[in-house]
């Protein structure tokens, strides 16, 4: 997942779901660990 180090609470929140979802779905979430929506999708 990419996204913004400046993101609204709704993306963090849109984040986690979209994470979660994909890893149910036994896919792997990669990212550069950067803050907001990268660490949200962890």
């Amino acid at each position: 997942m990419v996204g913004a180090r400046h993101a609204t609470q709704q993306g963090m929140r849109d984040a986690e779901r979209f994470a979660q979802a994909l890893a149910e779905a036994g896919l792997a979430v990669v990212s550069g660990l950067a803050l907001d929506i990268d660490g949200a999708a962890h």
